[in-house]
Parts: C-alpha cells; structure tokens; sequence
C-alpha cells in the first residue's frame, strides 16, 4: 500500500502559485471576436483543477476530487453519494466549498441541513442560476426531477416543483424569469418560483426522454434545442411567440449523402455523434454563432445561423475550422465555459479523470 501513502502524501503537499492567478495571466483584450476566423487559442499544460482519482474532496482546486468532472463556477453536479452535494469555487482563494446538502435525501431548508436525492451517469440533473447571481435553480433527478432552488442569499433550499418527471431543462430569462422545458409545454415561472404562464410547444421530434438541453435567444424570442437521438435534427429551435417547431441543423437520412463524421461545412450532409448540449457564447449580441457540444467523440461546433454553416473547433491546431475533420479533443457534451478573454474551459470524460482543462486565448 505504499502507493496509496505516496498518492496521499502529494495531495498535501503546497501547492505552487495557481497560473490563473498571475499578473500576466490577467484577461487580455483582443481586437478580433472570438468567432473571428483568425482567433486563436492554446491549450494549457496544466488542469485547472482535479486529479485523475476518484473520490469526493473539497479544498484548493488542484487537489479536488470528484466523481463527476468539475467546472470551475458553482459546481451544479450532485455526487453520488458521501458527504458533499453542491460545491462552489472561490477565485480569490482558489479553493471549493460546500455550498449545501450534507447526506442523500429530499429535505428542504438551511444549507447545512439540506438533503438532495444525487445522480449517476444514466439518472442525471441539469442547473442554471439567476443573471444576479442569488439564485441556483437545479433538477433533482433522484427525487422525481423535482425543482429545487437554491437561494444564496438566505441560504436555504426550497422545491418549487415536486414530482417533475416530464421537465428536460432550464433556462433563466435575462429579466430572471426561469424558463421550465416540459415535454409539450414551456413553464415561465417568477424568480422566486410562482408559475407565471404556460407556452404549447409544438414537437416534430420523437421526444426520446433522454439527453437534452436547450438555450436561449432573447433577441430573436427563440429556444434552441438538441436531444439524443433526435431523428430527423440535430438542433431546432421553438418560435417563443407561439410555440411552432423549426428546424435548424439537419440530420442526413440512411439514403442521403453525408460528409465524415465531425466534419465541417455546410448544415446539409453533416454527420454527428447524436448527443450533446447548445449554449451561446461571447461577443455575439445578435445571438448570430451557437455552439453546440458533443459527448464520446469529444468535440465541439459553432453553427452560424445565418450562413447555415458548421464550424469544428480543431484542439490540436487550436483555432475553428470551415471544413475538413477537427483534430484533437476538445469538450466533452456542454460547451464549455468561456472566460472573459476569450479563453475557455472544458473537462475531460471522467473515466479519464477529473480534470477541468483551460485553452488560453492567445490572438
């Protein structure tokens, strides 16, 4: 067991000065956008944060553990089981701290004795918070996908929705409304919970009850989507004025022509893996570039809605690519998380260890 000893003894050890932390790594301004053809951007030696054992710690985010990959703001991802539930990252400290939930459970009120239900790799939950920051809306998976927030503020924890089996996503509202994706229908519930309205959406796909994520754009009133195993698109998006179905990035049937998989081009003929997650990004007030993730094959696209194109990001060249097949992995399932520079972030599969990975914009 020595080895165990020498792997114990390392997570102890001080850790150096953290590189995010330096003078010289301070956010740089670029005149170019980061959906510029010309931006560039390199992946840096060291994880962010994680190590590539398994196990629940909290602490200086170089020896964090976890049983699901981390990322590096408040951390949304309920473990398995022990002691922690929600954790969140201090960038003045560069530790994590437990936000709340101390054991497995369903038990409302102050954080120090909330109890949330956990997921797993087949049963899992998706989050999102407030534009201000105080609230942490959250899926609770194990518990019959019940909704539950987070309130930061007077840091306690209450279900606004019991028993939501049929809920897919959430989305907030940049005017704080939390927009709940039901199968069939949109639930606009207030800040604080209270149902708002209902929207009938309509739905030309087979609703998989599987894998699913939705963004929103509030310039065009839209909500985008993508599931796994969609038939027939990849990503549609719901007009919000009154529901319709549109479809955005197609599918290729079995008989139609496709290019190889991942390649970039046109929407028409791309090929997929069919599961993953659409967000936007940075420098795009018209809401124009939407950036969707893939799980398994590790790589992630910007869709230019407005010229029907499919972008791969190319990890090993370190830049977005028009054409051809992207090289190197990039993210795994969401997009990742942009920082103010332009650098992002993503985390690897977690049978590879939890490690979140920072590539550093660099033009």
């Amino acid at each position: 067991m020595r080895w165990v000893a020498a792997v114990i003894a390392a997570l102890l050890l001080p850790l150096p000065v953290s590189r995010v932390s330096r003078a010289a790594d301070a956010p740089r301004k670029f005149d170019i956008p980061v959906w510029h053809p010309d931006a560039r951007w390199q992946l840096d030696p060291e994880p962010f944060a994680g190590t590539i054992l398994q196990g629940e710690l909290d602490g200086p985010r170089r020896q964090v553990m976890w049983r699901w990959a981390l990322m590096p703001e408040l951390c949304t991802r309920i473990t398995e089981g022990g002691r922690y539930v929600c954790l969140s990252y201090d960038a003045a400290t560069e530790r994590y701290h437990v936000v709340a939930g101390s054991a497995r459970g369903y038990l409302d009120g102050p954080f120090t004795r909330a109890r949330f239900g956990g997921s797993s790799y087949s049963t899992r939950g998706e989050a999102c918070a407030s534009p201000d920051g105080r609230y942490l809306y959250i899926i609770d998976a194990y518990n019959q996908r019940a909704i539950r927030v987070l309130d930061l503020e007077k840091q306690e924890v209450r279900t606004i929705m019991r028993k939501a089996p049929a809920v897919r996503d959430l989305v907030v509202h940049p005017d704080g409304r939390l927009l709940v994706v039901n199968t069939g229908e949109l639930l606009i519930l207030t800040p604080d919970g209270a149902l708002a309205s209902r929207l009938p959406l309509e739905m030309k796909e087979r609703d998989t009850h599987l894998s699913f994520s939705a963004a929103l754009d509030e310039v065009h009133n839209r909500l985008y989507a993508t599931q796994y195993r969609a038939e027939n698109w990849y990503v549609w998006y719901w007009d919000l004025k009154d529901g319709s179905f549109h479809g955005v990035l197609p599918r290729a049937r079995d008989d139609e022509p496709k290019r190889k998989p991942n390649e970039a081009g046109p929407f028409k003929g791309t090929n997929l893996y069919n599961e993953g997650a659409v967000a936007f990004g940075p420098d795009d007030p018209e809401k124009r570039f939407l950036y969707l993730g893939r799980v398994d094959t590790n790589t992630f696209f910007r869709l230019d809605l407005e010229k029907e194109e499919i972008w791969a990001f190319s990890a090993d060249d370190g830049r977005f690519i028009s054409s051809g097949v992207p090289r190197g992995k990039s993210s795994y399932g969401k997009p990742p998380l942009w920082l103010p520079d332009g650098s992002f972030m993503w985390h690897t599969l977690f049978w590879e260890g939890n490690q979140v990975r920072v590539f550093r914009r660099i033009r």
